[in-house]
């Protein structure tokens, strides 16, 4: 059945999944559209049918703002066609929730984390150490890219923290973690967990386990000086090879990393292969015992691992761009990487676009049957 919504001059018919033969986003919150869902092909305008439910205003108070009501507008009132959250602090397109008075946007991810509706004590909470208000786990959409205050990675779960009067978020696993560990990254001494402030702010920090800068908790030894994120806490040396003397652990999150590849001299970039206690760091692609041959879900033929500059037609020049085929984004023509050998085939993939397939070849023989876990960008095996 077609609806008029206030936002569009057009009615707006029913669709199903499939029917659309582009990506396209949804209108209202931004997001990649999903059935079921509502669209005039005349204009190209979508909305989830979740967004065209929508209150035009929000009845009761919200908890992000208690002091007045909120209206919904279908673009920002500054004749912009971003906005600022003030809630996530992103610039966002998409219908927003607006308070006159103030002059304060709120977008829609944000405002439905707590609806209105819901009585914050009808969450699960927890009380944190050193922080005066409760956290109440929240429903998320997984697509909405937050951050956490701890480890500043983003929320990639489906559910989340957060102090609604502060507007902090965390992740599940980071809210509440041991105050006092033992761990192979620093197996000296024991590790003690130090908090922030009350208002969730402490002196930065270097991770000395994946290298990243941390301005969150830090798991401490005062002895040693040493440090390490939370969430680097759930990594374990679990790789035995010929690479190095002790086990490595397999580190996926390479943003912001001063730290250098043994092998080839430049900054860990890409996945890594790490003995903390050694301060010894390897590429994934710079393991010279990678298997020579994979096979992986996206290609019916095995790959082969190659040195060698691979094009995808002979005639092309080197200067020219050239993608992986598994994820589609840009390749270094000169990097090491996996191919198909068939002569009818032109498929070449990134080493890390491979990698519980090439992961899965370095473990030992005993730990073939084991699962992994990603962590927040870091991948950690359960034995």
């Amino acid at each position: 059945m077609e609806i008029q919504h206030f936002s569009h001059n057009h009615p707006l018919t029913p669709h199903e999944e499939g029917e659309l033969k582009t990506a396209v986003k949804c209108s209202c919150c931004d997001l990649p559209i999903s059935a079921p869902f509502y669209g005039c092909t005349i204009c190209n305008f979508f909305i989830h049918k979740s967004c065209s439910e929508l209150p035009r205003e929000l009845d009761q108070l919200h908890i992000f703002h208690p002091i007045h009501p909120l209206t919904l507008l279908s673009r920002p009132p500054r004749n912009s066609t971003t906005f600022k959250c003030y809630v996530c602090e992103k610039s966002r397109r998409g219908f927003i929730y607006h308070c006159s008075h103030c002059q304060l946007d709120l977008c829609i991810n944000c405002v439905s984390l707590v609806p209105p509706s819901k009585n914050p004590d009808e969450y699960h909470q927890i009380q944190l150490p050193t922080h005066e208000h409760p956290f109440i786990l929240c429903p998320k959409d997984e697509k909405f890219d937050l951050s956490c205050i701890d480890c500043h990675l983003p929320i990639e779960e489906d559910s989340l923290y957060l102090c609604p009067i502060c507007i902090l978020f965390f992740h599940q696993s980071c809210a509440d973690p041991p105050p006092k560990i033992n761990h192979p990254f620093h197996s000296k001494h024991p590790l003690i967990l130090l908090y922030w402030t009350s208002d969730c702010k402490s002196i930065s920090f270097r991770c000395n386990a994946c290298g990243r800068h941390g301005s969150g908790r830090t798991y401490h030894c005062a002895d040693c000086g040493f440090n390490m994120h939370v969430p680097c806490s759930r990594l374990m040396p679990t790789v035995k090879s010929d690479i190095h003397q002790h086990p490595l652990a397999f580190f996926q999150f390479y943003i912001d990393i001063s730290l250098i590849c043994q092998t080839c001299d430049r900054r860990l970039d890409r996945p890594y292969f790490r003995c903390v206690e050694c301060d010894f760091s390897l590429h994934l692609d710079c393991c010279p015992s990678l298997p020579h041959f994979v096979k992986h879900v996206s290609h019916r033929h095995y790959l082969t691992i190659t040195d060698s500059p691979i094009k995808d037609y002979s005639d092309e020049d080197d200067d020219s761009e050239f993608y992986c085929d598994a994820c589609e984004e840009r390749r270094n023509l000169y990097d090491r990487s996996y191919f198909c050998a068939e002569p009818e085939c032109h498929f070449v993939a990134h080493i890390k676009c491979l990698i519980s397939e090439v992961y899965a070849y370095l473990l030992p023989i005993s730990s073939m049957n084991a699962s992994i876990f990603v962590f927040y960008g870091c991948i950690k095996l359960e034995l």
